[in-house]
């Protein structure tokens, strides 16, 4: 109901400095295009509106422009949260992930699966959602989100949280 007051309000604002609108509004969905001009939209959108702007303005590819162009037919991963801890220390975030990291090094394997973080899971491990929410442990172990770190505090009453993020991002550990 607010992002559609929010609207509301750009379009009556629009309308009442011009008489008319030369853009529409854009939604927030992102995928971005790399413009010409070196600069990341956010969707086609945006990028049509940077269009009528500058009509030079070209898309040099689909994808951010930091990030470089895609590989055609590249598979897209979700954001699930199930990692893998790589041979080379990495945690990826799921199995596709770590799927196109095997693409780019052929030695890559499996070290377990898990946070490479948080080490191989335990037989009893607690049952908990997969959303990633970080969180650093007195330990200095980044926990995947609340579930995990409360379970790991119920084996160690000592444990207690240092901060939200993942433990190499806090400075105070």
């Amino acid at each position: 109901m607010f992002s559609n007051l929010i609207v509301s309000l750009a379009i009556v604002l629009c309308v009442a400095q011009c008489g008319q609108c030369l853009y529409k509004p854009c939604t927030l969905e992102w995928l971005p295009i790399c413009g010409s001009d070196g600069v990341t939209y956010g969707n086609k959108c945006l990028f049509a509106q940077a269009v009528k702007k500058d009509s030079t303005l070209t898309v040099a590819f689909e994808g951010s422009c930091e990030e470089g162009p895609r590989a055609r037919n590249a598979p897209i991963c979700t954001l699930e949260w199930l990692p893998i801890c790589g041979s080379d220390g990495v945690t990826y975030g799921n199995k596709c992930f770590f799927a196109q990291a095997v693409k780019k090094d052929s030695a890559l394997t499996v070290a377990f699966e898990g946070s490479c973080e948080e080490g191989p899971r335990a037989r009893n491990a607690p049952i908990c959602t997969l959303e990633y929410f970080p969180i650093c442990g007195s330990d200095g172990v980044t926990y995947g989100n609340q579930c995990f770190f409360d379970f790991a505090a119920r084996r160690d009453d000592t444990l207690k949280i240092v901060g939200y993020g993942k433990c190499k991002d806090i400075k105070d550990i």
